[in-house]
């Protein structure tokens, strides 16, 4: 591969003229995102050429029908190695080209179409203007224009077409008669069956409710249900409300739209007082097939965290995966040893993403003594006091600061340049594991120096919108956070964080770290510590979230249901719904949206369009 390697990087000086010329700044991922196409296809063709070894070795008698064996394998092997590059090299260069002048086109265009625009919000969207976003038609029709001139573009440049890795048997014409081997399969078979039931009493329970047409309503990550038809303004007002209403009340909801014409007089219903299962929400248009896979592995990823995993079926090829740090020195995930069924769920969703993770064995506060807290040297912040209830530390959030604290003694003493953390109470958005990659590309692309950068939080301020970063997409200036979920964090970062001394000043670690980057409102908290210069940032959109907020069937705190730190008969459960905290920061402001972020073209093909 190394060549290979070689090669692609030669290109990246002949790709500099993009930037003078189109304003693209992504040179440095284009490149390594060719490395990473031939690594793919040279792990898909080995692979198949061991499940073809594994599967037909027994079947040869001597030397010389081995030999013709591993002819034939390596013949069909290099067939479809063929016809995959083909076809990957092909969505390869549609991507880039439309990565590289979209922005491009709609940049130029902005000044003069775009501000036309509102002219004609008020009578195209008089009855949805809730509901369908001018932003997206106006980049739509941008992007219809674009993609027959990329397509027209890449046809000229085609040669002769590339012959289907499925032409022929395995075998040939050429081998019959006693010795020769069987025929394979055929190599590829696909299924449309994109809907995942979870519930296996589903088609009894729908026979229950005696309906002449009923569906089970499944769930999904936006504000989309498995009833569709022909969007009429009547029929598109009526399933908007049924998605709102399916979440609010169970039981079976009709869906027959009186006078609609063509309507059979049918009433129609989906059911949903059962979970019956999950469907990935309709990509756009313009969505590659990759899109459509992750999108998919989403589904699987969502049905985890409130159910057992949704197990392939034995007679279908999975792919195998590859899991590896996403460029990340290391990928850290703190798990309490109790909390199996955490762990067991963080590790699974992990892998199914192919990231490769260090678990790390969480300090559970709960089981600490006040002898274990005064060896470690600990003290409370003096006057700490928790900003919404009033109570002190408690011994899970001693626990939660210390397990953070480990990984950044670790970080230090390693030397890892940049790291990942994660919680094993959390779920990942969509295009997770691109996403992210890409957000490193672009801030190491525009050099931009950094500490630590949040990638799930509840941000705290929610007056003003936070300052984006120019230059780098999905990216703000953090401002004050709550939780730590999952954030990147540099040497630099951890170094600054170890050296402030927080054991001696204690308070929980998501009030810590906004002392860090001096955006913590309390002074009289951040005047203990004199040096308060961590670089922070934010994803923005995030993305993780947490698997349940307080409230909900399910919700497990070990921070705030816990006893306080140094008085074991205090118990504190504290319920956050009911709380000032929750009251006085329930939503963002409007007009502290962050909204005037870069946007990259995975957030239009993951957002939710109705």
């Amino acid at each position: 591969m190394q060549p290979c390697y070689e090669e692609a990087d030669l290109y990246r000086e002949s790709l500099r003229g993009l930037e003078e010329r189109f304003g693209f700044r992504g040179v440095t991922s284009l490149v390594l995102g060719a490395q990473n196409l031939m690594q793919q296809l040279m792990r898909n063709a080995t692979h198949t050429f061991q499940q073809l070894w594994r599967q037909h070795r027994g079947r040869a008698a001597g030397r010389r029908q081995l030999a013709q064996m591993l002819g034939r394998i390596k013949e069909r092997v290099l067939k479809k190695f063929d016809c995959d590059s083909g076809s990957l090299r092909k969505r390869f260069a549609q991507e880039w080209l439309v990565r590289i002048f979209l922005p491009f086109l709609l940049k130029r265009l902005e000044s003069g179409c775009k501000l036309e625009l509102p002219r004609y919000e008020s009578f195209v969207f008089a009855d949805f203007g809730g509901i369908v976003n001018l932003e997206n038609i106006y980049e739509e029709t941008v992007l219809a224009a674009l993609l027959p001139a990329v397509g027209r573009g890449m046809m000229s440049r085609e040669g002769r077409g590339v012959a289907g890795a499925q032409q022929g048997s395995f075998y040939g014409q050429g081998d019959s008669g006693a010795g020769a081997a069987p025929p394979l399969p055929p190599s590829r078979r696909f299924l449309d069956a994109d809907n995942v039931l979870t519930n296996p009493d589903t088609l009894g329970l729908l026979m229950a409710e005696n309906k002449t047409v009923v569906a089970p309503m499944l769930d999904s990550r936006a504000a989309y249900s498995n009833f569709w038809c022909g969007m009429t303004a009547q029929v598109l007002q009526v399933s908007w409300v049924l998605d709102s209403l399916g979440a609010m009340s169970l039981g079976c909801c009709v869906l027959w739209v009186p006078g609609h014409p063509g309507s059979l007089e049918v009433q129609m219903f989906i059911c949903n007082r059962e979970v019956y299962g999950f469907l990935p929400v309709p990509l756009r248009s313009h969505s590659t097939l990759r899109d459509e896979a992750e999108s998919f592995l989403h589904v699987q990823l969502e049905i985890m965290v409130k159910n057992p995993p949704a197990e392939p079926s034995p007679h279908v090829w999975v792919p195998p995966k590859v899991p590896d740090k996403m460029g990340f020195d290391e990928v850290f995930m703190i798990n309490l040893k109790r909390r199996a069924d955490r762990r067991e769920r963080m590790l699974r969703t992990l892998y199914e993403q192919e990231i490769a993770c260090k678990l790390v064995e969480a300090v559970d506060g709960k089981a600490m003594n006040s002898s274990e807290v005064e060896a470690l040297g600990i003290r409370m912040l003096p006057g700490y006091k928790d900003p919404y209830h009033g109570r002190p530390l408690t011994k899970g959030e001693l626990g939660c600061f210390l397990s953070h604290y480990r990984v950044w003694q670790e970080i230090a003493a390693r030397g890892l340049e940049k790291s990942v953390v994660f919680e094993d109470d959390l779920r990942f958005e969509i295009f997770f594991k691109r996403r992210l990659m890409n957000l490193m590309q672009d801030l190491e692309a525009e050099g931009l120096a950094w500490d630590l950068i949040y990638i799930g939080r509840k941000r705290m301020q929610v007056e003003r919108p936070e300052k984006s970063v120019p230059r780098v997409r999905n990216l703000v200036e953090a401002d004050y956070s709550y939780w730590t979920l999952g954030y990147v964090l540099s040497l630099r970062g951890a170094r600054k964080l170890l050296a402030a001394g927080p054991l001696a000043k204690m308070l929980p670690v998501d009030e810590f770290l906004p002392v860090m980057f001096d955006k913590h409102p309390l002074a009289d908290y951040t005047k203990h510590f004199a040096k308060r210069d961590l670089v922070a940032f934010s994803a923005e959109p995030l993305l993780v979230f947490p698997t349940h907020y307080t409230g909900e069937e399910g919700y497990v705190s070990d921070t705030e249901t816990s006893v306080v730190w140094d008085d074991e008969a205090t118990v504190t459960d504290w319920d956050r719904a009911k709380s000032q905290k929750m009251k006085e920061q329930e939503e963002l402001r409007r007009e502290a949206q962050n909204s005037d972020v870069l946007q990259s073209p995975l957030d239009s093909a993951a957002r939710d369009e109705l």
